[in-house]
């Protein structure tokens, strides 16, 4: 799914990876002989790379722009919160006052989650206890689902059957990603295929054997601290057009690892929307959560999540599940894939996914909650695509295969297709956290701001929403 950021380090991936972001209007097909298709691919990256570099550099600014914004609602709670911190003692529990995350809650916020992971898994260990589930307060043990049912057809169409501009996002050190081919497809959903509402679940995960204080049952008496069980709620719904125009709007103004927008809102005052928060000097923080039921609509904040810095690994995967369209078993496919771009207007909504050509994703396949490294570091995925489930993914190579098979070019996507997408489901909890523990993270103590963990001048590398101090 971290932190504030002001200064150049957070983001000093957007000034050297040459990223390919398109537009949907000039996705063609080179129908020229083989030889001649991949010269013209080359080439068009060439040109590309200009307008790439363009766009690179407009989502630094405004990342940059929003951080400053922040600056000065950021220091004056910080101040504050500096205050009582130097006056507890190890062992002394803080409670913040509501008043004081209104601040933090309303304000302009830039939270970057691959950072704050980091440093929550490093400096404290937060835990949702006053809710009763005693869940770890961690971007990895908790997630929201998202899940639309197309109403009518939606077309999938091979744009580059091999995205050669792609090698700018892997890491120089990254074992799985290096030499490997991916396929870049275009999916267009009619505005007739837009459904009213979605479904959205959050899943949060915790281990058994810790019950945040709460007395044991009698069934989970025998837990062990490794294992871990899920907690789902109710399906909610979720409005199509609102999501999705919320989604391309992020995705063109800040890169292609933007998570979502959180909404202006006060923080809650019930007794049990608290996290309980210890950090690694032996001070406990109490930190109320937001209360989304009271909007600060007026306040005209803007409030952005990122995944982290603009790596194929930070790209978030969308998929679409749909009756099997050859023969055979299993009963149903699924087009998985890097979602590169998002694309809405009046006529429809395009989705750019880039498709690894060969991908074996049961082998990679791994279990949600326990911790683990970022797929930028350890390549996974939390989906199961076992036959037990009736489902098997459809390869960049497959994908290419059957389109070409089609005279008409395309792969036609029956109504009832589900279009799927996950994020990171306590993003707004996660910069409350991140403002109460902010300047603990700090070794220097000339830094009198930091909202999301560490900053630029931090000494555990810059948070999103960190905010660099006047000295």
């Amino acid at each position: 799914m971290p932190g504030l950021i002001c200064g150049r380090r957070g983001f000093g991936l957007y000034e050297r990876c040459c990223y390919a972001r398109h537009s949907a209007d000039s996705y063609e097909l080179s129908q020229t002989p083989q030889g001649a298709e991949l010269d013209n691919e080359v080439q068009e990256t060439k040109v590309r790379k200009a307008s790439d570099e363009a766009s690179q550099m407009i989502w630094k600014q405004n990342c940059e722009d929003l951080v400053n914004k922040s600056r000065w609602a950021l220091e004056k709670f910080d101040r504050r919160r500096q205050e009582l911190m130097n006056a507890a003692r190890s062992g002394t529990t803080i409670d913040f006052t509501t008043e004081s995350f209104n601040v933090v809650y309303s304000c302009d916020a830039l939270l970057n989650i691959e950072k704050m992971e980091k440093c929550l898994n490093e400096k404290v260990s937060a835990v949702m206890s006053h809710d009763k589930t005693g869940t770890d307060a961690k971007m990895k043990s908790h997630l929201r689902t998202f899940d639309f049912m197309l109403s009518g057809t939606t077309d999938v169409k091979i744009v580059d059957k091999t995205a050669y501009d792609v090698a700018s996002l892997f890491r120089s050190n990254d074992s799985f990603y290096e030499g490997q081919k991916f396929l870049r497809a275009l999916v267009t959903i009619p505005t007739s295929s837009f459904p009213k509402f979605g479904g959205s679940r959050y899943i949060s995960v915790k281990s058994l054997g810790d019950h945040g204080g709460q007395a044991k049952t009698k069934n989970a008496e025998a837990a062990t601290e490794t294992e871990h069980g899920a907690l789902v709620t109710p399906t909610l719904p979720v409005n199509f057009d609102d999501f999705w125009k919320k989604k391309a709007g992020g995705y063109e103004k800040f890169g292609p690892t933007f998570v979502q927008y959180m909404t202006p809102c006060e923080a809650s005052m019930h007794e049990l929307d608290k996290m309980t928060v210890r950090t690694d000097d032996g001070k406990i923080l109490i930190v109320p959560l937001p209360d989304k039921s009271k909007p600060i609509q007026e306040s005209g904040a803007e409030r952005v999540v990122v995944r982290g810095d603009v790596e194929l690994g930070n790209l978030q995967r969308a998929k679409l599940t749909f009756p099997r369209q050859s023969d055979g078993t299993p009963l149903y496919e699924v087009i998985d894939g890097y979602l590169e771009n998002v694309k809405y207007s009046a006529k429809n909504m395009t989705l750019t996914l880039l498709i690894p050509h060969v991908e074996d994703l049961l082998d990679h396949s791994l279990p949600f909650g326990p911790s683990h490294p970022a797929p930028k570091h350890f390549y996974h995925h939390h989906n199961s695509y076992s036959r037990l489930f009736n489902v098997e993914p459809v390869s960049g190579l497959q994908l290419i295969e059957r389109i070409e098979q089609n005279p008409n070019g395309k792969l036609s996507l029956p109504g009832g297709a589900v279009m799927e997408y996950t994020i990171v489901g306590i993003a707004a909890a996660g910069c409350g956290l991140a403002a109460g523990i902010g300047g603990v993270l700090i070794a220097e103590t000339t830094t009198a701001a930091v909202i999301a963990g560490v900053g630029a001048v931090g000494s555990a590398g810059g948070l999103a929403l960190a905010i660099k101090a006047k000295t």
